[in-house]
């Protein structure tokens, strides 16, 4: 019985728990290892895993659409944004660390782009 709106909630609050977590996190070590490791597309996990999040998001705001949750004109744009969003909370957390208040405006920063008011 979950919505979209659920779903990509839901979502985004396993991404804020994995940005906030101090210890035992690969992220860094897998990015050192893709900018010593030049691949190609095809062997580039972190692309297939971005793209198949962004197809997944894409589907879910399409879906929000359809049911009246979400308003938003470019699915594969905005899907595509919030990746590119999560990405870079990515690396702050590691390279400057990040607070809960900052992703917490950023998530919401990302439900009001898509017209949900909380």
């Amino acid at each position: 019985d979950a919505t979209a709106s659920d779903i990509l909630m839901l979502f985004l609050k396993e991404q804020k728990k994995e940005l906030l977590r101090k210890k035992d996190t690969l992220t860094q070590a897998i990015y050192e290892f893709y900018f010593e490791n030049k691949l190609s597309k095809k062997d580039n996990v972190l692309k297939q895993q971005f793209d198949s999040a962004v197809k997944v998001i894409k589907m879910l705001i399409i879906t929000g659409v359809e049911s009246g949750e979400f308003a938003c004109e470019d699915p594969e744009g905005t899907a595509r944004n919030i990746m590119y969003v999560l990405e870079g909370l990515k690396i702050s957390a590691q390279t400057r660390g990040i607070t809960p208040d900052t992703v917490d405006k950023e998530l919401l920063y990302i439900y009001r782009s898509l017209g949900v008011e909380e």
